[in-house]
Order: structure tokens, then sequence, then C-alpha cells
């Protein structure tokens, strides 16, 4: 249990009040910058290469603004239409730029001996408020390119831009001050409860979840690969078809790329069995493929062909029966030789669950709204899916499990 004494407020002076908050408010503005730039230097990039552009510079800032909006989850309105399928991989670069410059809050959290409060687990106060101030700020930054972008005849939307400008600073303080939080010394209380309630095989069998959806999406790239090398030259006829020039292509295959793992997601559904739909009418499982009306999106030519699909398509559904199988190996592996059966399944069934939830978090974060009517709603098919890859993952987690016992016994 904790002890009273990691819980006393201590008599050690406080750091000097500016010092966190100009080291908080400097790094936000690092992570916002450095994640809105390249973003902003793409759209730049594509305005000057365009030949038959007719809006200024600014226009193209205002464009970097909305895909910054974009990134951070938010969706975009005009008139009657919403945009709102994430492109993920632009995703990872505020994450990636708030995991950072996080990380550079580290020192100030190790060295902090101000009181802790009780009502945050024995956290100290100055820690707190460096990372209230780090999301904060970020999430003001994040409030100002959004007035940006909204100058642009397609505007954010509000509810989901602020959550997004809000959820993802806290996500970055969480990866990149990950080592410093699962300390006892960061909240003693919270850490004791945490140990009570979950084992430690079950904490080490969590922290394979994130291992495990990585793997989920690396095999749903290999459906999208495979449909993309064998439909590569009507991708490149549509491309043409949009006569963007040298330039202009190779910008708009990079801002395709931001939907890669989006893709990733819709393979994994495929893989699964209850597949996805891009727009009304439309269904690809292992059965058939049937497109409704599409976008003028030159990578969408990758999509397979109207009709059914062979017979032995299904066997991809064993893919993720194998990755299931993997996660328990991994999450038995992290505990150590001599433990019990039961504490072997319970590292197991925590990674399984692990798996699972990530999996329905990116699901669901790759389906989304192309535009109005037959395309307000494209994605995989959220629920059947993750219900679908539950099973499948714990038949791979019960084949491990099962060879465990037998060499038990």
């Amino acid at each position: 249990m904790t002890e009273p004494s990691r819980l006393r407020t201590t008599s050690t002076p406080d750091a000097p009040a500016g010092a966190p908050l100009s080291q908080a408010l400097r790094a936000a503005a690092v992570a916002a910058v450095s994640s809105w730039l390249p973003l902003v230097l793409v759209a730049v990039v594509g305005w000057a290469g365009s030949a038959r552009t007719t809006v200024g510079w600014d226009a193209a800032l205002g464009v970097g603004s909305l895909a910054w909006v974009a990134a951070h989850l938010g969706s975009l309105r005009s008139g009657g239409t919403t945009l709102s399928l994430t492109p993920l991989l632009l995703t990872a670069l505020p994450l990636a730029a708030c995991s950072v410059a996080a990380r550079t809050l580290a020192g100030a959290v190790e060295t902090d001996r101000t009181p802790r409060v009780g009502w945050l687990g024995g956290m100290r106060s100055g820690v707190a408020r460096l990372l209230g101030i780090f999301v904060l700020a970020y999430a003001v930054l994040g409030a100002v390119v959004a007035l940006h972008a909204a100058s642009m005849p397609v505007g954010p939307s509000w509810p989901s831009t602020l959550l997004g400008v809000v959820a993802l600073p806290v996500v970055g303080v969480l990866v990149g001050l990950r080592h410093a939080w699962s300390r006892p010394a960061f909240a003693p209380s919270w850490h004791d409860h945490a140990a009570v309630l979950l084992p430690s095989a079950v904490r080490r069998g969590l922290a394979v979840g994130p291992r495990g959806v990585g793997a989920l999406l690396l095999a749903g790239l290999l459906p999208v690969v495979a449909s993309f090398v064998a439909h590569l030259s009507r991708v490149r006829d549509l491309t043409a078809a949009l006569d963007a020039g040298a330039l202009g292509n190779a910008v708009l295959a990079v801002v395709q790329l931001g939907w890669l793992p989006d893709a990733a997601a819709w393979g994994l559904s495929w893989l699964a069995g209850p597949g996805f739909s891009v727009g009304l009418g439309s269904t690809y499982t292992w059965r058939q493929a049937q497109s409704g009306l599409l976008p003028m999106v030159p990578v969408l030519g990758a999509l397979p062909d109207n009709g059914p699909l062979p017979w032995w398509t299904a066997l991809a559904g064993l893919v993720p029966v194998l990755v299931g199988a993997l996660v328990a190996r991994w999450a038995v592996s992290r505990l150590p030789a001599l433990s019990t059966l039961s504490a072997k399944a319970q590292a197991a069934g925590a990674a399984w669950l692990a798996t699972v939830l990530g999996s329905l978090v990116v699901l669901a974060l790759a389906s989304g709204s192309l535009g109005a009517k037959a395309l307000v709603a494209v994605g995989p098919h959220l629920w059947q899916t993750t219900l679908a890859l539950a099973g499948e993952l714990g038949l791979g987690v019960l084949v491990v499990l099962g060879l465990t016992w037998r060499r038990y016994h």
C-alpha cells in the first residue's frame, strides 16, 4: 500500500514559477509549429507547381491549415458536405511532435519536488501544472490554426477540431513520458491501486496490445498492396486524367499517402471477413466486390473489379488467427520461464483484449465521410469487423495456450 510519506507534502522549496511555465509553452509551440509547417510546405509546393491556379499563396497556407485540422481528427465542412475521413498518417505527424516535445519536459518532471496532490494519485502539483500548461497551450495554438482554416470555403467542424487539439497532446504526453509515469514515484496512489487490481502478468500482457495492433495493420496492408499492383494501370489512367503535371502528380501522391493507415484498416476489415464499403451500395468482402459512386481519387482505382471473388480468398481469414497466435506468444514470452499456466493465460488474455480494443479504435478512426449522399459513410463495418477479429484472434490465442498446456502435461 502507499506509504504516508510518499503522499506527504514536502518542505522542499518549489521551483521558480516561471521556469516550468516557459518550458511548457515553448514545448507546445515547437510541437504545433513543427507539425504545421510540413503540411503548409506541401500545400505551397502544390500551389506553385499548378499552372492553372487562380488563387494566391495565402490560400495555399489555408489548405495547409485545413490539412493540420484534419490530422487532428477534425471534420471539414462545406455547405451540407462533410469530410471526416481522417488521414491517419498525417495524424502521426502532430502525435510524434507532441511526444518529442513532451519528452523535453522529462527532466522537469523528474526533478520536481513540489507538494503532492492526493486527488491526482499523489502526482506532484508542479508536474500537473507543467503538463496542463503544455496541453492547454497546444490547444490554444490549435484553435488559432483552426481559425485560420475557417477563412477557407471549406471550414473546420469546431466540436471535432477542439476535441482533437486537446486529445492529441494528451496522448503525446502519455507516449513521450511513458517511462516517467510508469514509475511508482509519478503517482504513487494510482500505481498502488493498479498493482492491486492488475496482476503483473496482466500488465505485461496489456503492454503487447500496441504491437498486436501494428501487426494487424501490417497484415491489412497485404491485400491493399496486392490490389494496387494488380490495378496499377487503372490508377495511372485516373492520375493522367487529372492532368496535374509532374509536380502536381507528386503532391497528389503524397496527399494520398496520408490515408495509407486507413487503407490498411480497410484491408484488415477485409481479412477479418465483414469487409468495408466505399459509399452507398458498395461492399468489399471475401465473397464479392461491389462498387458504388466513387470520387475522382486515383488510388481508389485499385479497388477490386465488381463481381464474385474466388473461393480461396476466404483463406485470408487465417491471417488474423496467425496474428492472434503471435500476440499470445509475445505475451507469454514476457513472463519468467517458470511462470504458472494461469499467469501465462492471464498475459495472453490481456494481450488479446488490448489488441481487440486497439483495433476497434483504429477501425473507428478509419471510418468517416467523403462527401454527401452516397459517400456519407465509408470505411470498415466497425462492429462486425471487431467481433470477427475478436473471434479470430482468440482462436490463435487458444492454439498457443493449448500448446503451452501440452508442455505442462
